[in-house]
């Protein structure tokens, strides 16, 4: 009823779910390759981030029976008044706080022109690089990652980690907490 639009309404103003704002993808591509080296592919998602897959650029020439090149995405905010800098300067402060600590995690990588980790251009994008995660896809439909015994250790055991090394990061660095992105924004 009346609730759930007033509801709708006042989430949509605070955090649009499915805001597509255009980006320039060719202005992403020489940002991928003059920061990271990466050439940028395909889109696989577009929302509130931009997920590019990209492949780091070879100096060689292909060949048929190269070995694969090492794959990152490209991840592209659209903000163009830097309202997510502060949020997106703590996930990746967190990431890389988990990586220093053991967790398997992807990183973001370093800029090679300014050695940060987000790029901010005029235009208002945001843009960060991570490798992409190793390992093989599983279908969450299969069930697998909750019937087989050893996954379902081998992902509790990553779990557990991660919620002491938060909660660690959080008592290290109380200040940088406030910077996360509530849920609701």
């Amino acid at each position: 009823g009346h609730y759930g639009r007033v509801f709708f309404r006042e989430q949509t103003t605070s955090m649009p779910l499915f805001d597509t704002t255009p980006e320039d993808v060719d202005e992403v591509r020489s940002l991928a390759l003059a920061h990271w080296n990466a050439e940028l592919g395909t889109c696989m998602k577009a929302s509130q981030n931009h997920t590019f897959i990209a492949t780091e650029k070879s100096a060689a020439p292909a060949e048929s029976e190269a070995p694969a090149q090492p794959r990152y995405v490209i991840r592209v905010t659209p903000d163009p008044s830097d309202s997510r800098g502060r949020s997106i300067d703590f996930e990746v402060d967190l990431l890389r706080y988990l990586d220093e600590h053991g967790l398997e995690v992807c990183a973001p990588l370093a800029s090679r022109v300014t050695g940060g980790y987000r790029v901010r251009t005029a235009s208002g994008l945001t843009v960060c690089a991570f490798p992409f995660a190793a390992g093989a896809s599983m279908l969450l439909t299969e069930w697998r990652w909750l019937s087989e015994r050893d996954h379902v250790v081998v992902v509790g055991r990553w779990l557990g980690r991660l919620h002491t090394l938060t909660k660690q990061f959080a008592r290290e660095h109380p200040a940088d907490v406030l910077r996360a992105r509530l849920w609701r924004e």
